[in-house]
């Protein structure tokens, strides 16, 4: 995974591709901080269509089909910057759960930072402020 995120550093996103890959096909399996690791890398390449092919294939095709808020939040940053509203909106939908606890707030910070920029990007000022009212007032003050 260090070797996939310094190859994206540098810009090598194809050798980051292929070392994923090969790392799959050799495990037989994905793991899900692999992932993140190349949703990172397609992200900061701003290869949005990418990094979306990935998150997806992971739920149809992989053993390792449960995502985490690192990965989620992944991939509703490339549908924000591929205008793909519908398909983030699924994803926040299966995973944000309101109102939140304090535990749930401070574990889940960029996720919700994320959310509320995707509303705000599409112009859902009411959706992105019922989402930061819901964050608990200790857990706003960490922002």
């Amino acid at each position: 995974n260090t070797v996939i995120d310094c190859y994206a550093q540098f810009g090598r996103i194809d050798d980051a591709v292929a070392l994923f890959r090969q790392i799959c096909a050799q495990l037989r399996s994905i793991n899900i901080v692999s992932v993140g690791v190349m949703l990172k890398a397609y992200v900061n390449a701003q290869q949005f269509e990418n990094a979306m092919q990935l998150y997806e294939s992971v739920h149809s095709t992989h053993s390792c089909n449960r995502h985490n808020d690192v990965t989620n939040t992944l991939y509703i940053k490339a549908c924000l910057h591929s205008n793909h509203f519908e398909q983030a909106k699924a994803v926040i939908d299966a995973n944000l759960q309101l109102p939140l606890q304090l535990s749930q707030a401070q574990q889940s910070m960029q996720f919700l930072n994320t959310v509320i920029h995707f509303y705000g990007h599409f112009g859902d000022v009411q959706s992105a402020l019922r989402v930061f009212t819901a964050i608990p007032a200790e857990a706003r003050n960490t922002f």
